[in-house]
């Protein structure tokens, strides 16, 4: 394959320099200079920030405001956009500034618990996959994901903001699960608060869900799943008899 030698480059450059007026030829350097002062300048905060992040945000604090150029009370731009899942019973999809949670709640029914058999259960689960950002890793939940489930399954008990006897379709005998995934897909902090504005947003969009026509589909996958164990049981049994 054919290439240009170092020389035949620096010449075809010089070439098209010279048929750019001067003045256009000082615009396109300054905006050079100034890209590459804007790029040393941000390289320099993030290392700064990663070796002395107290010093860092102290700084900020000073002149009161956060680093992303916010006041200190200054709330975060906030969008909500419902129904995101199709395939979920309800869901909701939440960004904080540039933080995003999609939440995706799904409903499946169980036997109450023996200990509370006029309740149903509410399930969290919140996911932080390396996706969202490079201080997390593949593998089974961090710590900062078990915390936040936790704390969201915290939320959920002591705020009363959905009543479990209401998950409660016939006491001691079945109830609804509802199971809350939340997943955090660009992570800039704040993520308690994007993730339980996700999962109120995802709970609101599916309070309607939870019908006797869903009771009705939940119970029908049920019978049918019986009837293909129990098929498949009766031939197992079958072929293990002696001929």
């Amino acid at each position: 394959m054919w290439q240009r030698t170092h020389y035949e480059f620096m010449k075809e450059t010089y070439t098209l320099w010279r048929f750019i007026p001067h003045h256009y030829t000082f615009k396109i350097f300054a905006s050079f200079w100034v890209y590459v002062d804007s790029l040393t300048s941000d390289i320099f905060l993030t290392r700064f920030r990663t070796v002395e992040p107290l010093e860092y945000y102290r700084r900020f604090l000073k002149e009161n405001c956060r680093p992303d150029g916010r006041e200190l009370g200054e709330f975060r731009t906030t969008t909500v956009n419902i129904g995101s899942i199709s395939t979920a019973d309800g869901s909701a999809l939440v960004k904080l500034g540039n933080t995003a949670v999609i939440c995706g709640i799904k409903a499946e029914f169980a036997a109450p618990p023996t200990d509370a058999p006029d309740k149903g259960y509410v399930v969290p689960n919140v996911d932080l996959p390396p996706l969202c950002s490079s201080r997390f890793r593949s593998g089974p939940p961090g710590e900062e994901a078990q915390v936040a489930s936790q704390f969201i399954a915290d939320i959920i008990e002591n705020s009363q903001i959905i009543q479990k006897e209401d998950l409660c379709i016939s006491p001691g005998k079945l109830a609804w699960v509802l199971y809350c995934d939340l997943i955090c897909l660009d992570y800039d902090g704040n993520i308690l608060d994007a993730c339980t504005f996700a999962l109120l947003a995802a709970l609101k969009n599916g309070g309607s869900g939870l019908t006797g026509a869903k009771l009705q589909d939940c119970m029908s996958r049920a019978v049918t799943r019986h009837k293909e164990v129990k098929k498949l049981m009766d031939e197992i049994i079958k072929s293990m008899k002696p001929k």
